[in-house]
């Protein structure tokens, strides 16, 4: 464990010395410099706030809430302008900065807290998190998440010319060597943004990183029914889980307990003023369920006895039958919804055209005996039309140039990119084709989630 755990640290160290994009002693330009972290980052130029933040935490000495002018289409000179948020958490024990990028809103939540991502902990550097465009409140004040406006710009190229402002001109008054990171969306950023501007970053750090072949992709769904686990519990165990998953969400779309369990599944669905799903009460359940399975795997915390017991209540007696239809009603209470708006649309509408996505994999579910209402189409479709809207499936579409850039760059780049995954993340199974090139440092991990360095590749 510590040699592997070596191994990887080596890699990083590796590229943060040697090719730095700014070195630590290269004098600046002939003018006043700004000296204290407050005033270089009001010297940035585009910069439009930087407002101190109370750090109750001992991992960095200060924190700043920024906010930085970026346009909406970096291709347009005269493009209309938005306010991007980033988090600047201050450490002097090193000059190198982590740039983060999750692929989302930055949490407020985690603004006062010991919050940054492994690396920045492991190497002792500044942290940078920033809000991906059209997320939070990095979007233009007339942005509404169910409109097609501004969607058409919500592209990589452009955000990845977001990261590149800013980590220019953070590198500019920090004199830092720099790493760029982040999981899952934020991976697939990461290696976007490696695409886009490798002369920019030292160290490139990808974590989940999924690239779906599509957006009908079924090789997560498909997982359940064939390997996942199996590096992490084994082959026989994972094998065991996996049947006794399987028989729970057969369990969970039974027809004779159907009425019960739409009503858990919608019992906490609040009104609110925006826009439903065409989808039928039964094809959104349904949905959910065809996912259920794998989603357990993906966090990895489930009590899988209590699993094996519910699914070993008898049904021929009275009240071990009623007790079974409570607890699978406990288990699905409140996970549905009919409404399309939510702070998640963005992703989607993302998905929709550039990242692709998974669909629900009902195949191996009917095989197993469940009972299945979802029309063929929707089988495809459904999860798309329960995050979008009608008029934003029919004014975007899948455009597969994006992946195919990426896997040729993968096959090309001499850019060093260390790549981590989690082997019983559901997630590995739409990673990118593996590549011989030698600058593309592949690390898989055995646990169920990805955040662990643990490795067996």
């Amino acid at each position: 464990m510590k040699n592997k755990l070596s191994k990887l640290s080596l890699a990083i160290f590796t590229c943060l010395t040697v090719g730095c994009t700014v070195p630590a002693n290269e004098e600046g330009p002939e003018v006043k410099e700004p000296v204290t972290v407050e005033e270089k980052l009001n010297a940035i130029d585009g910069i439009k706030s930087v407002t101190p933040i109370e750090d109750k935490s001992e991992t960095f000495d200060c924190k700043y809430l920024c906010t930085i002018e970026q346009k909406i289409n970096w291709d347009d000179p005269n493009s209309a302008t938005f306010d991007q948020r980033f988090l600047f958490c201050y450490s002097p024990k090193t000059d190198i900065v982590t740039f983060n990028c999750g692929g989302y809103a930055i949490n407020s939540a985690y603004f006062e807290d010991d919050w940054g991502t492994y690396l920045s902990y492991m190497l002792d550097t500044s942290y940078v998190d920033i809000e991906y465009r059209l997320f939070g409140e990095s979007a233009p004040e007339d942005f509404v998440v169910t409109d097609t406006k501004y969607y058409d710009q919500m592209n990589s190229k452009n955000a990845s010319h977001d990261f590149h402002h800013i980590v220019t001109e953070v590198s500019k008054y920090f004199k830092c060597r720099t790493i760029f990171t982040g999981a899952s969306k934020g991976g697939y950023t990461t290696e976007m943004m490696a695409m886009y501007y490798p002369d920019d970053i030292d160290c490139f750090v990808s974590y989940v990183a999924p690239l779906c072949d599509g957006i009908f992709d079924v090789r997560m769904g498909q997982s359940l029914f064939t390997d996942i686990g199996d590096c992490k519990y084994g082959k026989e165990k994972a094998k065991h889980i996996r049947e006794e998953l399987i028989e729970l969400e057969v369990n969970l779309l039974r027809e004779d307990y159907r009425e019960y369990l739409l009503d858990k599944a919608f019992s906490k669905e609040k009104e609110i003023d925006g826009p439903k799903t065409t989808l039928t009460d039964n094809e959104i359940y349904e949905l959910f369920m065809s996912e259920y399975g794998v989603t357990l795997f993906q966090y990895g915390d489930f009590d899988f006895e209590v699993i094996e017991r519910i699914n070993d209540l008898s049904e021929n007696d009275h009240l071990y039958g009623d007790l079974k239809r409570y607890y699978l009603g406990e288990m699905v209470t409140g996970c549905c919804t009919r409404y399309i708006a939510n702070e998640s649309t963005p992703y989607f509408v993302q998905s929709y055209m550039e990242m692709g996505n998974y669909c629900g994999y009902f195949d191996g579910l009917k095989e197993a005996g469940a009972y299945i209402t979802t029309s063929e189409e929707n089988e495809k479709w459904g999860i798309m039309k329960s995050v979008l809207t009608t008029e934003q499936l029919n004014t975007f579409s899948y455009d597969p140039s994006y992946r195919n850039a990426l896997i040729n760059w993968y096959n090309t780049t001499d850019t060093e990119l260390i790549k981590i995954v989690g082997g019983s993340d559901p997630w590995f199974y739409t990673k990118a084709p593996e590549t011989t090139n030698p600058h593309i440092h592949l690390y898989v991990s055995i646990c169920v989630l990805w955040l662990s360095l643990e490795t067996y590749k």
